[in-house]
């Protein structure tokens, strides 16, 4: 029996490790968009002192956790806004996984959820939904 369960649990692993990584560049969109930043560059930097934050800063959730919270360098709290997007990604696609499995299904809906977070999440910082996210919404939902 555990031989059956262990490629179900090594595709959980990589599917929350994934939803991390996600998470992390959907953080970087709730940043950015709504100011007009570029998504790619410059690298990703304190909101407090503008340090670079090296590597082992932005490894999803557990460089939160490994800082404790705050900033490298300049000790400032960090939002807890992050490690949440993060995990609300890798939860995601945990869910949409379970109840789709690796169907057309699974990776339209987990696409459709990812937009609505990033909408969720600066709807509920700016007061704002971006154009931007309407129109590609629009379509997606169609499909």
């Amino acid at each position: 029996m555990t031989a059956q369960l262990l490629p179900q649990i090594c595709i959980l692993i990589f599917l929350v490790i994934l939803g991390l990584i996600i998470g992390s560049f959907l953080n970087v969109v709730i940043y950015r968009l709504p100011r007009g930043a570029s998504l790619v560059s410059p690298r990703s930097s304190c909101v407090n002192c503008s340090r670079v934050l090296g590597v082992f800063d932005l490894i999803p959730f557990a460089g939160y956790i490994m800082l404790g919270g705050r900033c490298r360098y300049c000790r400032a709290p960090i939002s807890p806004r992050y490690p949440l997007g993060e995990v609300l990604a890798a939860v995601i696609i945990i869910f949409t996984y379970m109840i789709f499995n690796f169907s057309p299904l699974f990776f339209n809906y987990t696409v459709l959820f990812y937009i609505l977070q990033v909408i969720s999440f600066i709807d509920l910082e700016k007061y704002i939904i971006p154009n931007r996210l309407i129109l590609p919404l629009l379509i997606w939902s169609l499909i």
